[in-house]
């Protein structure tokens, strides 16, 4: 059986350096992205990380676009997004907030 290729790997970064964050779907040719905040129970706005691209598949489905952040920049990333924590590998997400891919 041929093992699938889920994405191109990164470029110019060791695997561990680099997380990868979802976002809304964007044009192409697009210039920023809007990332995807979540509200946790307790009313905080939270980013999503993930430190695979097959975790960030595995919980959001295959047809959440992302992008991919040096692991240093995370912190920062969240505060320009307005969160107030960030969630490593965070596994549940209900299908109804997955991605289908229409318009």
């Amino acid at each position: 059986m041929d093992e699938q290729v889920i994405s191109p790997s990164v470029l110019g970064g060791e695997p561990e350096s680099v997380v990868y964050v979802p976002t809304e779907r964007v044009s192409p040719g697009a210039q920023r992205a809007l990332l995807e905040l979540r509200s946790t129970t307790g009313g905080e706005l939270a980013l999503l990380i993930y430190t695979s691209l097959e975790r960030l598949v595995e919980t959001c489905g295959d047809r959440q676009p992302w992008i991919s952040v040096a692991k240093s920049e995370v912190q920062t990333l969240a505060e320009q997004a307005g969160a107030s924590l960030v969630l490593e590998d965070f596994a549940a997400l209900p299908d109804t907030d997955r991605p289908t891919g229409e318009a």
